[in-house]
């Protein structure tokens, strides 16, 4: 594929790879790896993730070229194994794990803010090959897990096989809430279904002796892992705050995991807030507390977007406090690049919570879609019914925030010369952010304030509300239920500065590393500040 007769473009790629994406995808076990030892599928996964990163036209150039060769091999690697697999389960780790890499990996490179691109159909294809495949040979079941051990094993190579398997399964759930927000497409996984305990901390996971991993094995927070995942969760979600209070100290990657598993409950609300309104594909709903249809619910709490709200709440509470302890559990960088995207995350799901994410993409970067006429104009009204709402507001101000979070990390990796690594849903945090505000902002006519601005040399003396500041809880309340006037980074939200405001999540998309999914965000952004 280009690589081969190259030794030191392949250790380049080698060292890109473990630099740049195993800190954000920590599924192979770094100390025990060698290259030479693993089978070509994985090899060439690695080698092909680390040019990418590299960024250069050559590197992905031959990336891309190996992408496409790896996807249809190892689809038919799956084929194979889901129709030969007889008796007792068959484990081929290394080709489960080149599998799950080929697919974060096609996530990100893949990301062109089109559903055009054929490369998501694929990746998805063999995402569902996967977890099929899992399920059936009990990779999302400890017990399971430890039944496939090997007797002839010794020191730590049982516990590095499981947690290798239960890496697997957690970074598959990852992927699938991922997809909800890169495609649309509704949840695969279920969170019910992790019967399994949390994988150890990354200090662990990356100790390279014995001697380091039994002291390193001493220092884990207690109670993570006397558990399975799923129960929890729901301890986590509970509504009796007894249960809450059984919640174990928990670490950066804890939560990150956590927001995975609710988001097929909140695509479930979305969806379901649709259909109480008997609303066509597409539509936005109303700032009504009583748009769902919550009495024909098993669970009235589940359907409830207020329920939610208080659970978002809750998991950035109970984050605040659990980063207080400050457990190392891995290095200074792997920890705040955690934070940062755990933060995003955060932001986002608000977002989908309280906006239509999908007819907000369908009315500004896939205006190509073919829809009539009077189709178009229906989304193009919801889009602006929606704009007057509180949802509205409490969408525009994480968006807000997501903005915040960006220039606050740029401003101190100046300070610690130092850039975390962004996951691709940070990126699309910042992304969605943009076009919620492009969304907002053209539907929002303050024209008068805006003359009295120009006229006067500085904002006109009345009260707004910035979105990326911080404003009082009580403020913030008061505007979302009664609007006002609002801001970004002292620029008033109205039409007339709609390139202004859009500019902004651009200019941070222009500021991150310049891979093809980062340009092309960049670029939709560029285009949307002279679209009204």
């Amino acid at each position: 594929m280009g690589f081969e007769s190259d030794g030191e473009s392949i250790q380049v790629a080698f060292d890109s790879y473990f630099k740049n994406f195993h800190p954000l995808w920590p599924i192979l076990h770094l100390p025990t790896f060698v290259a030479a030892t693993e089978p070509r599928e994985l090899t060439n996964t690695v080698v092909m993730i680390g040019a990418w990163k590299l960024e250069g036209d050559y590197w992905i150039r031959k990336a891309r070229c190996l992408q496409i060769h790896l996807i249809d091999t190892l689809q038919k690697q799956l084929l194979a194994l889901s129709i030969e697999q007889q008796g007792e389960p068959y484990w081929p780790l290394k080709i489960y794990q080149a599998v799950l890499l080929n697919v974060a990996f096609g996530l990100e490179s893949s990301l062109t803010c089109s559903q055009d691109d054929l490369m998501y159909p694929r990746c998805y294809l063999l995402f569902n090959m996967m977890i099929s495949i899992f399920r059936r040979v009990g990779i999302f079941d400890e017990q399971r897990i430890i039944a496939q051990d090997k007797p002839k094993e010794v020191g730590t190579r049982r516990w590095i096989n499981r947690e290798q398997l239960k890496r697997l399964a957690f970074h598959a759930m990852r992927c699938d809430s991922y997809f909800q927000y890169l495609c649309y497409y509704p949840p695969v996984l279920r969170p019910e279904e992790l019967c399994l305990t949390l994988p150890c901390s990354n200090l662990l996971w990356e100790v390279p002796t014995l001697s380091l991993w039994l002291h390193a094995k001493l220092d884990e927070p207690k109670g993570r892992i006397s558990r399975n995942f799923a129960s929890l969760l729901f301890d986590a979600i509970s509504n009796d705050e007894s249960r809450r209070a059984r919640m174990p100290n928990l670490l950066e990657e804890d939560y990150l995991f956590g927001l995975c598993a609710i988001q097929p409950w909140i695509w479930e609300q979305v969806q379901r807030g649709r259909l109480s309104h008997q609303q066509p594909r597409g539509s936005l709903q109303r700032s009504d507390p009583s748009y769902l249809d919550c009495d024909a619910a098993p669970d009235k709490g589940l359907c409830d977007r207020s329920y939610w709200r208080h659970q978002l709440d809750l998991w950035r509470v109970s984050y605040d406090q659990d980063k207080e302890l400050g457990f190392k559990s891995s290095s200074i960088f792997h920890i705040i690049t955690l934070r940062f995207n755990c933060r995003l995350f955060y932001h986002l799901s608000y977002l989908a919570l309280y906006t239509d994410l999908q007819l907000i993409d369908d009315i500004s970067i896939n205006r190509s879609l073919p829809f009539s006429g009077a189709i178009r104009r229906k989304r193009e009204a919801a889009a602006e019914a929606w704009a007057t709402t509180s949802d509205a507001r409490l969408a525009m101000w994480h968006a807000g925030q997501i903005l915040k979070v960006w220039h606050e990390e740029l401003t101190a990796s100046t300070a610690k010369d130092f850039t975390p690594g962004t996951d691709i849903i940070s990126y699309v945090a910042l992304f969605k952010a943009g076009i919620v505000t492009w969304a907002y902002t053209r539907a929002t006519r303050s024209c008068d304030l805006c003359r009295i601005e120009t006229e006067l040399g500085q904002p006109p003396a009345i009260s707004v509300l910035d979105l990326t500041g911080n404003s009082e809880a009580a403020d913030l309340e008061t505007w979302i239920d009664g609007g006002g006037r609002e801001a970004i980074g002292g620029t008033l939200v109205c039409a007339c500065n709609l390139a202004d405001l859009v500019g902004r999540f651009e200019e941070c998309l222009g500021g991150c590393p310049r891979g093809s999914s980062v340009r092309r965000m960049g670029e939709t952004l560029a285009s949307l500040k002279e679209q009204y």
